[in-house]
């Protein structure tokens, strides 16, 4: 049995045992044996916008910055509203801030997870800049859904 090599590399193989059934050969491999995911770290998935908009959403430095060298347009729309990563950025460094006001616990825990969440969205707020990331226009920053 032949699998497209993203199918092999994402895990998507689907055939069932049909293809067995009529006496196919298959060989085994990391998508039919079910471990691709398991076997695979992230830095060796394909570098998407995608890839960049999670470690947005994350606030990673080290996943922005890989996403960064591997030459990804920092401006490029992220939906149909044309929202861009810099939209994303803002919305989830909100959320970030209102977490950290709901959270509960000691006050000294709070203001060290407080100042480590800073610390990283700082990071990446510079890394953005630093590759010339803009927020989108005012008409698709105003619009729900990002």
């Amino acid at each position: 049995l032949k699998l497209p090599q993203s199918d092999l590399l994402f895990g998507r193989f689907s055939g069932g045992n049909s293809e067995l059934a009529r006496g196919a050969t298959v060989h085994p491999t990391p998508a039919t044996m079910g471990n691709a995911d398991c076997c695979m770290s992230d830095e060796h998935l394909p570098v998407t916008n995608e890839r960049l908009e999670w470690a947005v959403r994350k606030m990673d430095p080290k996943e922005v910055q890989a996403c960064l060298e591997a030459g990804l347009d920092v401006n490029m729309p992220v939906d149909r509203q044309g929202h861009t990563i810099m939209d994303i950025f803002m919305v989830e460094h909100q959320q970030m801030l209102k977490k950290c006001q709901t959270n509960r616990g000691r006050p000294e825990d709070q203001t060290r997870l407080f100042c480590e969440m800073q610390e990283s969205a700082a990071q990446v707020l510079r890394q953005l800049r630093g590759a010339g990331a803009v927020i989108s226009a005012q008409s698709a920053a105003l619009r729900r859904g990002v």
